[in-house]
């Protein structure tokens, strides 16, 4: 699963602008699209996962020219991780417990205040 933004195109076309925002509000995440976009953004760069992995998930573009003719990856097990990672954050933050450790091929290469 990708996480695409509103305005990109799907098989059946185009989503219409609430639709996610909706299905996250019914998840419980008072949040928009854009905003949760950008919350896994930072989580996921704050906890050392590989910046190219999370760039693809979010299905954005590479915007230079010469790097992706050469990164054509698209990284699924490292997604696969990740991904894991943070439902499992998720379900960590709705039940109040513990933040869930990081796979062991992740090093935090900064600490986060």
């Amino acid at each position: 699963m990708t996480i695409r933004s509103c305005s990109q195109p799907g098989k059946a076309g185009y989503l219409a602008e609430n639709t996610l925002r909706v299905a996250l509000h019914r998840l419980g995440f008072n949040v928009t699209a854009h905003g949760f976009r950008s919350l896994i953004t930072d989580l996921l760069n704050e906890q050392g996962f590989n910046p190219d992995a999370i760039e693809r998930q979010l299905d954005h573009v590479q915007k230079d020219k010469v790097r992706a003719a050469y990164l054509r990856s698209d990284f699924v097990p490292a997604r696969k991780v990740m991904m894991q990672w943070l439902a499992d954050w998720a379900d960590s933050q709705r039940d109040k417990t513990a933040q869930p450790s990081l796979p062991d091929n992740v090093v935090r290469i900064r600490e986060v205040a």
